[in-house]
């Protein structure tokens, strides 16, 4: 299979999980009839994701790392070398994306943590102004 074919799959695939993605914020986290104790806020809004996000970091940094030292290195190019630096470029350029999402994905989950509670509080306060009239 030549390689143009592979990059094609690549695409796919990548675009498959975005879309994925986009429905998942859509329908799951944008949505109003979804209960509260709803399993995705609560995997996004805890400290598990900010570990996950940690070590997501971390992995973006030593593939960073590795590849400057790939690259600055004095031996001779092979193709396993090149494989080295086409692979941790990837890894590098992938882990930037993936905390990005994952940071506005944890933000968009606690805002509509904060809004629900907002909302609870605006009807309590009403019920209240109300059964003094």
């Amino acid at each position: 299979m030549e390689i143009a074919n592979w990059i094609t799959i690549a695409f796919g695939v990548i675009t498959l999980f975005n879309s994925w993605g986009q429905f998942l914020v859509k329908e799951v986290l944008l949505n109003k009839s979804v209960q509260s104790n709803d399993i995705w806020i609560e995997i996004l809004t805890s400290k598990a994701a900010l570990v996950n996000i940690g070590l997501t970091g971390i992995v973006g940094i030593v593939s960073i790392f590795l590849l400057v030292l790939e690259i600055m290195s004095f031996d001779s190019v092979t193709r396993i070398s090149v494989f080295f630096i086409s692979m941790l470029t990837v890894v590098s350029v992938l882990n930037v994306f993936l905390i990005q999402s994952m940071l506005n994905l944890r933000t968009i989950a606690q805002l509509r943590k904060d809004m629900e509670d907002d909302n609870q509080r605006a009807i309590a306060t009403a019920m209240a102004i109300a059964s003094i009239f």
